[in-house]
């Protein structure tokens, strides 16, 4: 993989993720592992981060750890017997933690390759310089954990402790082999038989444990969270999944406040759905505005000049399936055909008068278009309503259905749940406090020739509010239920994340895109519905796996619409799409 530093450069993040996904893939024999955002996923399922790493981040981890993030997954899928690890590992919490880490030690020891190892070699050394920069080591607890993962990884991979700081951890060494010295001298023996190497972890990390306890007059559930928040200050990340998806378990979560919070954000509740609407937009206009919404939208497809009909052969034939339907005639054999009878009398020689049932590609496929109508995208109200209006038009052609769907709130601020709430008493964790508002453009009935002054509508930006991008998407979701198409798929346009300022100051900034987030993975965990994104001027792929940042400095074109058509096509596939 290339050296650089991806953070340096906004746009190569992603390649660089892509990189990474693309070497656990081949290296790890998992051809369904991606990356999305900072999480690895196979087959849909989460994929939690191996211990003594850090989740790619933009910006937050070196090229290095990159690297090194990348080999210690595929290592991890090539060298370890899950079923042996969750019969091996400890009950107890502080032993369960050291028992990951010192399996995920032994994992990385016996990397094949030499540029593996020599990435997993630089990310140690990087993770010696974080922890005493980050001041970790200085405490009880961080200096025996420290100490801990520097004596097995030295004696895994039979190198020498770094002499800088082969002092300061020579007295806590020499503590941990009066506890554990003989259980530590065989892990180097057995680190290809990972069940007999297993039972010399237990041990190591028993005592370990026990010397991280042995200081405190607190009771161990006690000294088991005050541990386990010191060891957050490493970074130091563990699974009790076991790098088999679900969720990931932190050395922060220890405090009680935190876990509530966490549990009561992925409870996702609205405080009042009593003024929530769902309206047609042609219903949220005057007459008189629509006409000339739609005049303007007219003029501005005039001046693209996208060619409809060239761009609805190339969707029908990204989307379409091969169906049993039509007849090959002319055939030497078959079923007799009886337009060749004449031919028979004339040509008795001639045996072509056979015809045979043939493939045609034929799209069974229903999409839905679901417009960000927050305050933010009224900037974006004339391309946004152009491919829009196009995409219905192109998909029509194209024997595609279609749905063109709205989300945004009814008043800004939260409006009137807002104030029942503050009349209750601003009960914490309230939930959504704002006036919901779903509106359709095009229902699925419609053509788009009798749709398009509702697609219009999309220029009338005075309805344009906040966002609650969650909500909607499960909105979407369930209508698309309904529909019997074989593929069904959700494109979601929008510029950002979702924003409710009422909400977001009751519940936390991250509430609501907790939220989304927790729509998109049981979305994905479908088999019959897609989600992608259509990012305007905005690259979405933090949140979606399937995504396309359109560049708004040009204009609409053939082109573009033709990467929309790539996008739905990867969407329906369960792969990537090969643009960034």
């Amino acid at each position: 993989m290339a050296g650089s530093n991806a953070a340096e450069h906004p746009l190569g993040v992603q390649h660089y993720r892509e990189l990474c996904a693309a070497s656990i893939r081949a290296l790890g024999h998992q051809p369904e592992a991606y990356f999305q955002a900072d999480l690895l996923f196979r087959n849909k399922e989460q994929i939690s981060t191996p211990a003594l790493h850090t989740p790619i981040h933009e910006g937050s981890v070196s090229s290095v750890q990159r690297r090194a993030l990348a080999d210690a997954y595929a290592m991890r899928f090539t060298a370890h017997d899950t079923e042996v690890h969750t019969h091996c590992r400890p009950t107890d919490d502080i032993e369960r933690l050291l028992f990951n880490m010192l399996e995920q030690l032994r994992i990385e020891s016996v990397a094949t390759y030499p540029g593996m190892r020599r990435n997993l070699q630089q990310h140690f050394a990087e993770w010696i310089d974080h922890s005493q920069t980050s001041g970790f080591s200085d405490s009880h607890a961080g200096i025996l954990v420290f100490t801990l993962a520097v004596a097995c990884w030295t004696r895994l991979n039979n190198l020498d402790v770094p002499l800088e700081i082969d002092g300061m951890i020579e007295a806590t060494r020499h503590a941990i082999g009066v506890e554990v010295g003989a259980a530590l001298q065989k892990l180097p023996r057995y680190k290809h038989e990972q069940a007999r190497y297993a039972g010399l972890a237990r041990i190591i990390a028993r005592g370990v444990a026990n010397m991280l306890r042995g200081e405190r007059d607190s009771s161990q559930a006690q000294a088991n969270q005050q541990t386990r928040s010191t060891l957050h200050n490493l970074g130091l990340v563990v699974s009790d999944s076991d790098a088999q998806g679900g969720e990931q378990m932190r050395a922060d979560d220890s405090m009680a406040q935190s876990r509530v919070t966490v549990n009561e954000a992925n409870q996702y509740r609205v405080y009042s759905s009593e003024y929530d609407e769902e309206a047609d937009a042609a219903d949220l206009v005057r007459a008189e505005k629509i006409a000339q919404h739609r005049e303007h939208l007219d003029e501005l497809v005039k001046q693209s000049g996208i060619n409809a009909a060239r761009c609805a052969h190339v969707f029908r034939q990204l989307l379409a399936d091969q169906h049993l339907g039509c007849w090959n005639t002319s055939e030497e054999f078959g079923y007799l055909d009886p337009s060749r009878l004449g031919s028979l009398i004339a040509h008795p020689r001639d045996y072509r008068v056979f015809r045979q049932e043939g493939l045609r590609r034929a799209p069974d496929c229903h999409v839905t278009l679901l417009i960000d109508c927050s305050g933010s995208m009224k900037q974006h109200a004339a391309p946004l309503a152009l491919v829009c209006d196009q995409l219905n038009r192109i998909l029509g052609q194209a024997a595609i259905g279609t749905e063109v769907l709205g989300f945004t709130t009814r008043s800004w601020n939260g409006g009137r749940p807002h104030k029942q709430w503050r009349t209750d008493g601003k009960p914490a964790m309230p939930g959504r406090l704002n006036e919901c508002r779903h509106i359709v453009f095009k229902s699925a009935a419609q053509q788009w020739r009798r749709a398009r002054p509702g697609i219009a509508t999309l220029l009338h930006t005075e309805s344009y509010k906040e966002g609650l991008d969650g909500e909607a998407l499960a909105w979407a979701a369930e209508r698309l239920n309904t529909k019997s198409a074989q593929k069904k798929i959700i494109l979601l346009v929008s510029d950002g994340s979702p924003m409710d300022t009422s909400t977001h100051l009751a519940n936390g900034d991250d509430y609501l895109d907790r939220h989304l987030q927790s729509v998109i993975r049981s979305i994905d965990a479908r088999a019959d519905i897609s989600v992608c994104a259509l990012g305007l001027g905005v690259d979405l792929s933090n949140r979606f796996r399937h995504h396309y940042c359109l560049d708004l400095s040009r204009d609409i074109q053939n082109s573009t619409l033709l990467e929309i058509a790539e996008l739905l096509s990867t969407a329906c596939r369960g792969q990537r799409a090969s643009f960034p």
